[in-house]
């Protein structure tokens, strides 16, 4: 085994750190979109009420690609899911992330609209078209002030790129990188 080249092993009774999994006992959470008695119940911690029932959502900020990573969570997973559900095909094997493509995309939009607190989805804000810094204030540029944006990562709390509803502000509330999608 090339990641154990001694062929070492270790007891779990000899290690000083508790038992972490049991052997007969699981605890098991209530799923997104079902009914809960409360948020506390929920595999996200997490739960609006809705027709005087509380049902399991994702709140504002929750990453969707970190949570449907099919390491964390084997939510969103099957055809009766929204959007088809996600596939084996659709993640990354040694890393369980979801695939960068469209039909992937559009799996995790649909699962957010239905899942997130709010019903809607966005990206990252971690690149788009902000001005150069570190700057005195103005850009020394000719033509339109607009010509002195250029796609970067995010390098000052003045950054915001109007178009694509990115910058500063929304980086630094959590929404991050440009490729996940989260609750909005």
């Amino acid at each position: 085994d090339p990641a154990n080249p001694g062929n070492n092993i270790v007891y779990q009774d000899k290690l000083a750190v508790g038992q972490i999994f049991s052997a007969n006992e699981f605890k098991c959470c209530v799923g997104l979109g079902e009914e809960t008695s409360g948020p506390t119940k929920c595999c996200t911690n997490f739960s609006v009420t809705d027709n005087n029932k509380q049902i399991c959502k994702l709140p504002k900020g929750a990453d969707l690609s970190v949570y449907f990573n099919r390491f964390v969570s084997g939510e969103g997973a099957g055809a009766e899911q929204p959007g088809g559900g996600l596939d084996d095909n659709d993640f990354i094997g040694e890393t369980g992330e979801p695939k960068l493509s469209i039909d992937v995309n559009n799996k995790i939009v649909a699962l957010g609209t239905a899942h997130c607190e709010n019903g809607s989805v966005r990206k990252g804000s971690a690149f788009g078209f902000y001005f150069a810094e570190p700057n005195s204030g103005f850009y020394q540029q000719d033509g339109p002030i607009e010509e002195s944006k250029f796609f970067s990562i995010i390098d000052s709390i003045n950054d915001f790129d109007d178009d694509n509803d990115v910058g500063a502000t929304t980086f630094i509330g959590g929404f991050r990188w440009n490729h996940h999608f989260y609750c909005d």
